[in-house]
């Protein structure tokens, strides 16, 4: 069967595309009255009146806030703003449920993009401007923002959440709407909300991910992602990426190969750009790029196990997904300012070429035993220094330091075909012939499993001898999880056999890389890899 088959969309859901969007431009319009004079206008802003709060300003009454008309009338102001508010009414958490649930019955969506939630707004504080005698719009200190005011393209500081002002809570918008919407698509659809969020405030993670905004097809932008999603993973937000090949401008083929590179290893991986510019996806470009473009997410699915198990370490004990290197070796001085690398956890390391033309990389490795990711060959190099690599146009670099082992998967075209395929473990050995590891594994979409014990977690430990598992829990059974290779590096013997709980299995040795292959071991259950 061809893949176009196989596509989760049927016939007959194609067919309602038309109608899709038209109930999608529904969304988006309401509550605001666009000067269309329809029915349903009017019913939606009648639901926003009479079950949402709406934010007030005394200086916008009868005029216009946030781009959209304000009717002049005190008892229609609220069927006529744009920005319900989510910080102080639980009224609008019941508003905002009701429509996206009502929407979704037109369109089975499984997640939400919340777009220009600073609050964004087409005119400065609105189309009457702001009271200029408010030391709340004009304060006596005036911090470096955008456009010299702090209504520049926001509405007014002045402006009302209930009894807050808007210059006290407003870098708290972004957070509370992405938490009505957290709780609105738990009740909807009774499953783990995805939601991406423009504006955003530390600790948002729990809630949902951030992309970085409009940014543009240039290299400078693309070099910038790394320290936008260092930033936001610092802040509590692992989920998080920017626009793959760049939103503003047309992009080339050059920049999108390298930027679909970097890209797979957001943790939020998406490529988006505006409607006025040239398309961008992967297969726009030359085959060279469309292999580059295949082979680094072949590398990130193959890599989601691992990815899963870090998202799931941020979720229990608030640790960062990618981070730089001065966390993992904060006593050297050269990392303060290293904004080009970055690491997956502390096992895997990240050198992407962010320079046009460039062929290759310098790349900086601390002090630490160092294999290349692919090849599984240790690097013989002096320790806290540049390195240059060569880094073709369809190659990133990638770096496993020693010490760890990292659980993956043979990748399909998608996240549930592979699931549905044998794990790998890949072992690293460090100095001292040691490395450990862990997996944690759900079903990928329930809520709370966690808390309610519906999951497996194992570990790993391996010497210069063996490598065995321990079962620190087992509470889900959905699928079976069957360990078919294992990779180590650095082994400093040549093996003669190699036993998987006492039986002989088939293996390979080169270039102190042991591959173990053809393995079916239920991953769930212990196990003991013996090399001699």
């Amino acid at each position: 069967m061809k893949v176009a088959e196989k596509f989760s969309i049927s016939k007959s859901q194609v067919g309602r595309i038309k109608q899709s969007k038209e109930s999608l431009r529904e969304l988006q319009q309401s509550p605001s009255v666009l000067g269309k004079k329809r029915k349903r206008d009017q019913e939606q802003n009648d639901v926003g009146g009479a079950l949402a709060h709406w934010m007030t300003d005394k200086v916008a009454q009868g005029a216009r806030l946030s781009g959209h008309l304000l009717k002049k009338k005190a008892t229609e102001l609220a069927a006529s703003k744009v920005w319900p508010d989510f910080i102080v009414s639980n009224q609008t958490g019941n508003y905002w449920t009701k429509i996206a649930a009502d929407f979704h019955t037109k369109v089975p969506f499984d997640g939400m993009w919340l777009d220009m939630n600073e609050i964004s707004n087409f005119v400065d504080g609105s189309i009457s401007g702001c009271d200029n005698t408010s030391t709340y719009n004009n304060p006596p200190y005036l911090p470096g923002v955008a456009g010299g005011s702090l209504y520049k393209h926001t509405i007014c500081p002045s402006a009302r959440h209930g009894k807050c002002r808007n210059y006290d809570v407003h870098n708290l918008y972004g957070m509370a709407e992405t938490a009505v919407s957290y709780r609105t698509l738990k009740i909807i659809h009774k499953k783990r909300p995805f939601i991406i969020s423009r504006s955003t405030y530390p600790g948002q993670g729990h809630y949902g991910g951030h992309w970085s905004g409009d940014n543009s097809a240039t290299f400078y932008d693309m070099y910038k992602s790394i320290s936008a999603m260092l930033h936001a993973n610092m802040f509590g937000i692992p989920m998080t990426g920017s626009d793959i090949c760049g939103f503003h401008l047309n992009t080339s083929s050059e920049l999108c190969t390298r930027w679909h590179q970097l890209g797979a290893f957001y943790g939020f991986s998406r490529n988006h750009n505006a409607d006025d510019c040239l398309p961008q996806d992967p297969g726009q470009f030359d085959a060279e790029s469309v292999a580059s473009t295949r082979r680094a997410l072949r590398v990130r699915y193959s890599l989601l196990p691992f990815l899963y198990t870090l998202m799931w370490r941020s979720h229990v004990y608030g640790e960062t997904v990618a981070r730089p290197l001065l966390f993992e070796f904060p006593e050297d001085p050269v990392l303060e300012n290293l904004d080009t690398q970055f690491m997956w956890g502390a096992a895997l390391l990240i050198s992407p070429v962010l320079t046009q033309g460039a062929r290759s990389v310098q790349a900086y490795f601390p002090g630490d035993v160092w294999y290349d990711f692919y090849t599984g060959w240790k690097l013989e190099i002096q320790h806290g220094r540049y390195v240059e690599l060569s880094a073709e146009l369809g190659h990133i670099n990638l770096h496993m330091r020693g010490g760890h082992v990292i659980p993956m998967q043979q990748p399909g075209l998608s996240t549930t075909l592979s699931r549905k395929n044998r794990f790998q473990l890949l072992v690293s050995l460090d100095v001292n012939m040691t490395a450990v590891g862990e997996l944690y594994w759900d079903d990928g979409d329930s809520i709370d499993v966690y808390e309610s014990g519906e999951y497996n977690l194992l570990s790993f430990e391996a010497t210069k001898n063996g490598l065995k598992s321990s079962v620190k829990h087992i509470g889900y059974l959905g699928e079976p999880m069957i360990l078919g290779n294992v990779t180590v590096m650095g082994l400093s013997f040549t093996p003669s056999n190699v036993t998987m709980d006492g039986n002989l299995v088939t293996f390979s040795f080169k270039n102190s890389v042991l591959y173990i292959s053809n393995l079916a071991v239920v991953f769930t259950e212990t196990f003991e890899i013996v090399w001699h």
